[in-house]
């Protein structure tokens, strides 16, 4: 309705601060359009079931030059049948944008309907961002009619018996001490024990500890750790041997049959993926890991490079929820620091995925 779309473009107002959803503070759409029309002018279809039919105009580059945003979004109604020209399920919403390169050539990559660059960034590609989701994302072209579909890369997504030794989920508890000079701690079950990486000196234990859960820790949220080494082809049970190379792991972890996901690297499989809502954040480094140096044997290209890892979490949308805070989420995901996390929260992130190698290794020797 006209109420929810006038929040939508309102400069700082959040629409789902009570909703447990991808969005951090308000600034979602706006900042989307602003970067997808390279500052040029945007129109909005839209229509919601019981409601009018609207059109929005959003002149960016006009309020870049004036440098003001206020009053220059302009909302019309519009007749079904205008409306069906852009939409042809008369509900949803479309949005134009004047073609523009930038645009233009990430959508052709997106859709693999250009030359492929030999690395990728994970944090631009759709099929990675928005891989979780089941809503199919495809591409519909006027110059030969086709209509191509997002292949998406879910590592996840199979059953326990697609793993080595099946994947494993740990929930890790983040807690928030009443004396806030003693800062966050974050707790994780292992063999039936909670164990958290206690305070020493002026920085964490190298081992895991005993947590005691005490009334002086209030419970902040809930992460969840997943970890697994996915079957493809990376261990040969007819002629079972350990290999000590790199060589193939990273294609061997594309399951998806697209080529496209191979020339994803050791940095994204070796460090630990954030999903926040379901929605890929970015990649969190483990200042304990030195991956360039972890090559020489099976054992540690399996702890590193074979054992993937991933923390997700789901958290209220508003703006200084504590667990964004803690994660290093401001306004914008795209601020994403993934060297910048508490080290109590890295180190159980490492602790796990070595507990996890050495379960994938005593598997394969048992074979």
């Amino acid at each position: 309705n006209e109420n929810s779309i006038n929040n939508m473009f309102s400069l700082y107002y959040s629409n789902h601060s009570n909703d447990k959803s991808m969005g951090v503070s308000g600034l979602g759409a706006k900042a989307a359009t602003r970067k997808l029309s390279n500052i040029s002018n945007v129109i909005c279809y839209t229509h919601k079931i019981d409601c009018p039919y609207y059109k929005i105009t959003i002149p960016w580059n006009v309020i870049h030059t004036e440098g003001k945003y206020t009053g220059f979004i302009k909302l019309i109604e519009i007749s079904r049948d205008e409306f069906s020209k852009y939409n042809e399920y008369d509900v949803g919403t479309t949005i134009s944008f004047i073609k523009n390169s930038d645009l233009y050539n990430a959508i052709k990559v997106n859709f693999r309907q250009s030359d492929i660059e030999d690395k990728i960034e994970p944090e631009k590609l759709i099929g990675i961002v928005f891989g979780k989701f089941t809503g199919l994302i495809t591409l519909s072209q006027y110059d030969d009619h086709k209509t191509y579909e997002i292949i998406k890369f879910n590592y996840f997504s199979g059953k326990d018996y697609d793993y080595y030794s099946n994947k494993s989920e740990i929930p890790i508890t983040q807690y928030q001490n009443k004396d806030l000079s003693k800062g966050m701690t974050y707790a994780f079950n292992y063999k039936n024990k909670a164990m958290h990486f206690k305070k020493h000196g002026p920085g964490f234990s190298k081992k895991p500890g005993d947590f005691i859960d005490n009334p002086e820790w209030q419970k902040i949220g809930e992460f969840t750790l997943t970890v697994g080494f996915r079957k493809n082809g990376f261990f040969d049970y007819e002629n079972p041997e350990l290999i000590n190379s790199l060589k193939g792991i990273n294609s061997n972890h594309n399951y998806t049959g697209d080529d496209f996901y191979s020339k994803l690297d050791e940095n994204f499989y070796g460090n630990c993926n954030l999903i926040r809502c379901n929605q890929y954040i970015g990649t969190i480094i483990d200042p304990d890991q030195n991956i360039a140096t972890s090559r020489g044997t099976a054992e540690s290209i399996i702890k590193t490079i074979g054992v993937v890892s991933e923390l997700s979490y789901e958290c209220f949308s508003y703006t200084n929820n504590p667990q964004d805070t803690a994660i290093g989420i401001q306004e914008n995901k795209n601020q994403f620091d993934g060297t910048s996390l508490p080290k109590n929260l890295t180190r159980i992130i490492h602790h796990i995925k070595e507990m996890k190698g050495k379960e994938i290794l005593d598997y394969f020797n048992k074979i």
